[in-house]
């Protein structure tokens, strides 16, 4: 609904219409969306009765008729545009009759047509129809005649049938159709002639006898207009005469004095037993016997080998929780132990006095670490600096 009333403060109420159309779907019971729904539809109309009234007004007669239309279809109760619509209807009615005397009459009965699309109650639009379908139909049927009386039956059955389409039983349209058909199919059907053909021997005859007109005709479709007939029609008919003569033809097998065919007719069967179908039998049977055993021992190993599996995984799964918990008890170990001075290893070393200051003394040769006390080089170091006095008093005079 944000969006529907964006488009309605920038006045694009179409797209105002189908947002607030969107969300009436979705919130149905929701009365600020129908009042903002109703309000938008006015606004809408109102643009299209604007747009229609510059149709019109450029003589676009029935494209402001479909506008107007358009407009009272979204605003129902709206006085301007039932009253633009009963002017435009008047209009185009009249438009109608006028069509009715020129060559494009068949427009008219377009031009109602629309009126009633809009207002299919108006008396005006039916009573305008109604006139309409007479004077077409009417005008039809005397076009018909006069293109029947001129020998023109083609456009005749045309025209008789446009004149069904805007009065289905309108006068005798109907059985003149027919009429016309009848006399049409007649003048385009083409006739054959089929005369006897003559023969010269005695196997000849047997074909000529059976070349008659009404055996060849039956191998042409009735629906072609084509008949094969014995004697000529009406002299207006058209059609050819086809005649000619056979010769040294024959017709069924060869004629003999005396003939002994013969001919033996077995009718049934044997049946013989075959000796190896118990055997081959019983091998099919034990052949699907241990197919079924090897396919039940194949489940039940598959079946160990996920159980192995799912072991395996157990076992990875709990020593990797053991490898993460030892190494944050190292770490937790290792950050809470205490570091000490260098200061305070000298005072903890455990070596004499004595030792302490020859140690001291001896600091560029001595190694990594205390023979007596085990302390770094750095330690010992520092505790000979820190007992100059014992190192004087050592040292003899």
């Amino acid at each position: 609904m944000k969006r529907g009333d964006q488009y309605a403060q920038a006045q694009m109420w179409d797209k105002a219409a189908a947002e607030y159309q969107t969300a009436q779907r979705l919130e149905p019971d929701n009365p600020d969306v129908a009042i903002k729904l109703r309000q938008v539809a006015q606004k809408r109309a109102g643009e299209r009765l604007t747009r229609a009234r510059s149709l019109i007004a450029r003589g676009e007669i029935e494209a402001g008729l479909t506008v107007i239309q358009d407009a009272v279809r979204l605003d129902p109760g709206s006085t301007d545009a039932q009253q633009a619509l009963d002017d435009a209807n008047q209009q185009v009615l009249a438009r109608a009759e006028e069509l009715l005397a020129t060559p494009e009459a068949q427009r008219a009965l377009e031009l109602t047509q629309l009126v009633l699309a809009g207002s299919p109650r108006d008396p005006r639009a039916r009573a305008a129809d109604e006139h309409v379908r007479d004077a077409l139909a009417e005008q039809s049927y005397a076009q018909a005649e006069q293109f029947a009386t001129a020998g023109k039956k083609g456009n005749a059955l045309i025209a008789y049938a446009a004149s069904m389409t805007f009065r289905p039983s309108f006068r005798d349209a109907r059985a003149q159709i027919g009429d016309v058909k009848l006399a049409l199919q007649q003048e385009l059907t083409f006739h054959v002639v089929l005369d006897r053909f003559a023969t010269t021997g005695p196997g000849d005859g047997d074909i000529a006898a059976h070349l008659r007109p009404e055996l060849v005709a039956q191998a042409f479709d009735d629906h072609l207009p084509l008949r094969v007939v014995g004697s000529p029609p009406a002299p207006t008919a058209r059609g050819v005469r086809v005649t000619g003569a056979l010769s040294a033809y024959r017709f069924g097998p060869e004629r003999v004095t005396s003939r002994n065919d013969q001919c033996d007719y077995i009718r049934g069967y044997d049946t013989v037993p075959n000796p190896a179908r118990a055997d081959a039998e019983r091998q099919v049977n034990n052949a699907e016997q241990r197919l079924g055993q090897a396919e039940r021992e194949v489940d039940q190993e598959q079946k160990e080998i996920d159980r192995y599996q799912r072991d395996v995984d157990d076992t990875q799964r709990r020593a990797a929780t053991t490898t993460r918990r030892a190494r944050s008890i190292t770490s937790a170990a290792a950050s809470s132990r205490p570091r000490t001075t260098s200061r305070a290893r000298a005072s903890a070393c455990r070596a004499p006095p004595r030792t302490a200051a020859a140690c001291g003394r001896t600091s560029n040769t001595r190694s990594a670490a205390c023979a007596t006390c085990r302390l770094p080089s750095s330690s010992r170091t520092t505790s000979a600096r820190t007992s100059p006095s014992r190192s004087a008093r050592s040292t003899p005079r």
